[in-house]
């Protein structure tokens, strides 16, 4: 198995002064769990395969047509698609957009919502469908349960190391191969 200190040294380099939290390790352990050759075969089979750090997260305001950036300019926050077909997404604003957030127990019911509301998490299965450029999403659970049991159309193309989410219009989601 890889030494896994380059990946996590990848991701801690892209958010200078910070490690990286929790969270971010077990998915990337999670992500690192086979084999190397096995995921470099399962990357070929579907270039999807792997972990991707999200790098920008915005949605189209209906009423103004300017962007929203939900997750805010800077999100934190990772992509996981496995081999198996697999799909873990946890995204969240970062820390330095978290305003004393840690301190969540004492937050009134306002707050404690608008927390919750800027966190994107859910799990399931997902299936590539290359012809239409669409990964099918079957979710699982999601952190707010608006998307349990639902099958999440997502458009996507791959520009290099870079997995782009979404129509382009309505919302988009880059992310950047992390392992």
């Amino acid at each position: 198995m890889p030494s896994l200190l380059p990946p996590i040294q990848a991701i801690a380099a892209t958010r200078p002064g910070r490690t990286p939290s929790r969270l971010a390790v077990a998915l990337l352990l999670l992500a690192l769990a086979p084999a190397a050759p096995r995921a470099q075969a399962a990357r070929a089979a579907s270039p999807v395969v792997g972990t991707w750090q999200v790098v920008e997260w915005w949605v189209r305001d209906g009423k103004s047509g300017d962007r929203q950036y939900p997750y805010g300019r800077q999100p934190a926050g990772l992509c996981v698609y496995d081999a198996t077909g697999h799909v873990v997404v946890h995204v969240t604003r970062s820390a330095g957009d978290a305003r004393g957030e840690s301190r969540w127990r004492s937050l009134s019911q306002d707050d404690l919502r608008k927390l919750v509301e800027r966190q994107l998490a859910y799990f399931g299965t997902y299936t590539v469908d290359a012809a239409r450029g669409v990964l099918l999403e079957h979710v699982e659970q999601d952190l707010v349960q608006e998307q349990t049991g639902r099958v999440r159309d997502v458009p996507y193309r791959l520009d290099g190391d870079r997995l782009i989410l979404g129509d382009g219009g309505s919302w988009q989601a880059v992310l950047m191969r992390a392992y």
